[in-house]
C-alpha cells in the first residue's frame, strides 16, 4: 500500500513541491487508500488471524498481561470502523492535533471529535478493563 502511495505522490510532485505540502499529501493519500482496500477486503477479513484470548497458552499456563492487553485491543480496534480507526491511529498514536487529523482525513474538526468519542466509547465497551481516556 505504501508503495502505491509513494508512486502517486511522485507522480504529483512538482505541483506538492511547488506549493503543497507534501507530507500532508502523503498522509492523506495513505489514509485513504488505507479505507479503499480496506472496505473492498473487509467481507474476506473479518476477523482473519486474530488468536482467541483463550487460545494463547495452554491451559494452566499463565499469559503474559501485555500480550493479552495487546491481543484485547487489536481485537477491539478490529470491531471500529475504517474512519473510527483512522482518528484513533492519527490522534493518539501519531499524536495529531484534531485540527491536524481534520485536515489529513479531509473532515471537518467536529467530525473527528465526534468520531474519537464513538471510537472511546465502543472501545472501552470491548475492553472494560483497561482505561481509555
Amino acid at each position: 500500500m505504501l508503495q502505491t502511495v509513494l508512486t502517486r505522490v511522485a507522480g504529483h510532485w512538482r505541483k506538492l513541491a511547488d506549493g503543497g505540502n507534501p507530507e500532508a499529501y502523503a498522509r492523506k493519500a495513505l489514509v485513504n487508500q488505507t479505507i479503499s482496500w480496506r472496505r473492498r477486503r473487509r467481507p474476506e477479513l473479518a476477523g482473519a488471524g486474530l488468536p482467541e484470548l483463550t487460545e494463547l497458552a495452554e491451559p494452566g499456563q499463565p499469559h503474559d498481561e501485555a500480550t493479552v492487553r495487546r491481543l484485547a485491543l487489536r481485537h477491539a480496534l478490529a470491531e471500529l470502523t475504517p474512519k473510527q480507526r483512522a482518528v484513533i491511529v492519527l490522534r493518539f498514536y501519531e499524536d495529531r492535533t484534531e485540527q491536524e487529523t481534520a485536515e489529513l482525513m479531509g473532515v471537518a474538526v467536529g467530525t473527528v471529535k465526534s468520531q474519537t468519542n464513538y471510537a472511546l466509547a465502543k472501545l472501552r465497551a470491548l475492553t472494560p478493563q483497561e482505561a481509555y481516556r
